[in-house]
């Protein structure tokens, strides 16, 4: 197992988090939905997850946090291996969240 790192929405990540019978999961690419998913953000550190917080948190409308992710495979097969137009790779297996770093 690797780890990664993504951002959420503190409050209801937070909250998920206690949960200890369903844990929490950060949604992969899921084309087949009725919404098509493309995956949730993903970074190797916590550090650039962070700094992608303090750029463009405020215009997100929540109090994002980062949060630490178990890659089953790792990097080169649960990440895309390019960023998006947004300059984030995008998780494509759904990952468990651990805990808020």
């Amino acid at each position: 197992m690797q780890l990664a790192y993504t951002i959420g929405a503190q409050r209801s990540y937070d909250e998920s988090l206690l949960d200890l019978e369903n844990p929490p999961v950060k949604c992969g690419l899921h084309p087949e939905w009725d919404e098509p998913y493309g995956g949730g953000w993903i970074w190797r550190t916590a550090q650039e997850a962070a700094d992608f917080i303090r750029n463009v948190g405020a215009a997100m409308g929540f109090n994002a946090a980062v949060y630490e992710v178990a890659l089953p495979n790792g990097w080169a097969q649960d990440v895309s291996p390019h960023v998006g137009e947004d300059g984030v790779h995008r998780l494509l297996v759904d990952s468990r969240i651990l805990r808020r770093v």
